[in-house]
Order: structure tokens, then sequence, then C-alpha cells
């Protein structure tokens, strides 16, 4: 039974409860309950529902749902659940890796990414295989991002060193994947932490325990060039920024977005210190 369309629809139900209604964390009065219902038909008539977390994010959960679950289910074998859990992004095979390390030559440093696409079995006897090509870590090779026991295996028995984080939120996610000895490389990410302030915990606490600090971030906007700001004042390693590779048609911080001749320039003025355009950010708006 292939998958024929995905929807998702956010009510919001007015409710009583025999007393005040409830309030959300940051004070507003909760006035109604909101879900995430979502709808699934094949192509064979059949159709099936789920519900999506939500509470106050259920715009931003239907929203996922529609543009970007949704193109990725439709068209699949609805009844081959793990196939669907387990899709994604990143190469993940040893012709592809052994394509990179001709191409790179044996001295040019290479990473794998495979963004989670393993179990920790897998990625245990993928580490072996891919020993031969001299990589410089296996990024978050293993399933669930936040099994650190796992990924600890890995890095144990898989002879690379591991590097993860990108997926981790806080500062006690990162002590934990310290103390279970998962990783080589922590990457934590300015944006999913929630600022400078909380990403420089996570340095502190990699400086602390020795383990290198490489910050995650595939943005082209403000959070690239916070991090840029980060990177800037970590002295105490030689550290790399990322840039998600793309010319955009239009960037709303002009050039500053680009690495020029392998360099990313820092700016200097007030705050971030970057000028948007935001006719630029009209333009490409998604209402």
């Amino acid at each position: 039974m292939k998958i024929r369309k995905v929807e998702a629809t956010h009510v919001a139900i007015p409710y009583q409860h025999g007393g005040p209604l409830s309030v959300f964390g940051i004070g507003t009065t909760r006035a109604t309950m909101d879900s995430v219902y979502i709808r699934v038909d094949t192509e064979e008539g059949v159709t099936g529902w789920g519900e999506a977390f939500g509470f106050g994010a259920c715009p931003v959960t239907a929203a996922a749902v529609s543009r970007v679950v949704a193109p990725l289910a439709i068209g699949r074998e609805a009844e081959n659940v793990g196939a669907l859990v387990q899709d994604k992004l990143h190469e993940r095979t040893i012709d592809t890796v052994a394509a990179a390390r001709e191409t790179a030559g044996p001295d040019f440093p290479i990473a794998l990414d495979t963004n989670c696409s393993w179990t920790v079995e897998q990625s245990v006897e993928m580490a072996k295989q891919l020993r031969c090509f001299n990589l410089s870590w296996l990024e978050e090779p293993s399933y669930p991002p936040d099994d650190h026991a796992g990924l600890a295996r890995v890095r144990r028995e898989g002879g690379i060193p591991t590097a993860a984080g990108e997926n981790l939120g806080n500062i006690n996610d990162f002590r934990q994947i310290l103390d279970a000895g998962a990783v080589d490389v922590m990457q934590p990410d300015v944006n999913k932490m929630g600022g400078i302030t909380e990403i420089r915990k996570a340095i502190a606490l990699g400086r602390e325990r020795g383990i290198a600090v490489e910050p995650h971030s595939p943005f082209y906007g403000p959070g690239l060039i916070a991090t840029l700001h980060v990177i800037a004042a970590m002295s105490e390693q030689d550290v790399m920024g990322e840039f998600f590779y793309a010319d955009l048609e239009q960037s709303p911080l002009g050039d500053m977005i680009y690495p020029r001749d392998g360099y990313f320039a820092v700016p200097d003025g007030p705050g971030l210190g970057i000028e948007v355009d935001e006719k630029i950010l009209q333009r490409y708006r998604v209402a």
C-alpha cells in the first residue's frame, strides 16, 4: 500500500475543567486544548490516523508535517514503517567514502556524517570497514542520537573517532554524553542550545574535559554569524567553521555568509555586526 497523501490538521478546542484555565510556562492563559491530527491516505483507499506532539508548538508541528514529513512519505510503502523511520539524508556507503578519499587524496582530512542512519551494531561493523579510509571522525552514526552508551560502544569498538552533539539541547545533555565516554569531538549548535551564552557553557565543558569542540552550523543567517563569533573567541584550538555549500539566489545578509579562500570574515560591529536586508526577507517570506 503506497501512501498517497499526508495531511496535518491543527485543532484548537475550547475547554473547561472545573477551575481556572491552565497557564503556559510563559505566563499566558491556555484558552484551548490544541492537537495536531495526522491523516494518512493510501492509494488503495485505506486511511490511518495519528497525532503529533504540540501543545503550544502545534502550529510549528503541523507545518513541519506538511512541508517536511509529507513529501518524504508520499509514494512510500505504508506498511514498511521501519524503512520510513530510518530513511535520509547523507551519504553512508563504503563506495561513496572510497570515492571521496580517492578524489581528496591520502592526506586531505575528510569526515563522514551519517545522520543517525544505523543501529549501534551496524555502526560498529561499518566503522570497522571504514577504518582504512582514515576518517577524521564518524559523525552521529547510530540511532537514537541520545543513546550515549551505544555511541560509546561505537567509539570503543569501531576504531574511528566519533563526533556528536548537534541534537543536544542543553549543557546537561553534554555532560551525559561526555560521562558516557561517547565522543572525541563535541558539536554544540548555537541555535538549538538557545544562543551564544549557552553554547559557551558547552565549550567550557569540553575544555574542562579535554574534548575538542567543533560547533555545528549548517545555517545561512544570524545563526551562522553567531557561530563565527563563537569560533573566533575559541583560542585554545584550531576550529573549523561549517559551511553548508549553496549559492543562494539572494542573501538577506549579503556576502558575509560566504567563505573566501577557505576563510570566513567575522563582523566587528555591535551585537552580531550584521545588517539584514528586510526587502529580501519579505521577497522570500513564506506565509
